[in-house]
C-alpha cells in the first residue's frame, strides 16, 4: 500500500483557509467603506441643515425688521402729537401696506384710558 503524500498536506489546509482569509477581509473592507460613507453622508446633511437653518432665521429676521421698523414709525408718529386722530393713523397704515410682507397682518393703536374715565354698566 502506498503512503500518503505528506507534502500535500500543508498545500491542501492553506487552499481550504484561503476563501475564508479573502471573505472576512473583503467584509472587513465593505464594513470600512459602509462606514466612512455614512460619515460622510451624514457631514454632507448637518452642513445642509445648517445652510438652510441660516436662510430660514435671515428669512425670519427679515420679515420682522419690517414690522419693527412699521412700529418705531408708529411710535414716531404717536410722539408728534397728544392727540393721534385716527384718519391719521389710517394713512400712516395705508402707506406702510405696500412693504408688509405675509408675516405682518396689520397694525393697531391702542389709547390708553384711566380707569375712572371708562363709563361701565
Amino acid at each position: 500500500m502506498a503512503e500518503p503524500d505528506l507534502s500535500l498536506l500543508p498545500r491542501a489546509r492553506r487552499s481550504r483557509f484561503l476563501p475564508w482569509i479573502v471573505l472576512g477581509l473583503g467584509l472587513t473592507l465593505t464594513v470600512f467603506g459602509w462606514k466612512l460613507a455614512r460619515v460622510q453622508v451624514r457631514a454632507q446633511d448637518e452642513a445642509r441643515f445648517e445652510r438652510l437653518k441660516e436662510r430660514l432665521l435671515e428669512a425670519v429676521d427679515q420679515r420682522l425688521r419690517v414690522a419693527e421698523q412699521a412700529l418705531f414709525g408708529g411710535r414716531a408718529l404717536n410722539g408728534t402729537a397728544d392727540i393721534l386722530p385716527r384718519g391719521r393713523w389710517t394713512r400712516f397704515v395705508e402707506s406702510l401696506a405696500r412693504f408688509y410682507d405675509h408675516g405682518v397682518v396689520g397694525l393697531g393703536y391702542v389709547e390708553r384710558v384711566p380707569r375712572e374715565q371708562v363709563g361701565g354698566p
